[in-house]
């Protein structure tokens, strides 16, 4: 039996986005902030925030993003961050990331 971790993110505007990935890094705690629920792409984290991928380097550079270690090369933003950002640059709107677990 397979397991797949699911990482499903909640706006309250009644939009769901689940992202699906085979390997989770979510045992992977940040460093910074000590979150759990894993990592983004700096290009998946624009796209959550409603911003540009320059202006995530711009967040992680002032320490509102964290950036996971991964793949060396391959930055990964820390989704406990992203949904703390999403405050600031999403107001009115709340995004709830959580993990979930699916037995296939």
């Amino acid at each position: 039996m397979t397991v797949r971790r699911i990482t499903r993110i909640t706006f309250e505007s009644d939009e769901t986005l689940a992202i699906r990935r085979w390997r989770s890094n979510s045992e992977v705690p940040c460093t910074l902030c000590g979150s759990r629920l894993g990592a983004v792409m700096p290009e998946e984290a624009a796209w959550l925030l409603r911003l540009e991928t320059a202006q995530i380097r711009d967040e992680v550079e002032s320490g509102r993003l964290h950036v996971l270690p991964g793949i060396p090369g391959t930055p990964q933003v820390c989704l406990g961050s992203v949904e703390r950002a999403a405050q600031l640059f999403l107001p009115g709107a709340k995004l709830q990331i959580h993990n979930t677990e699916e037995n296939s």
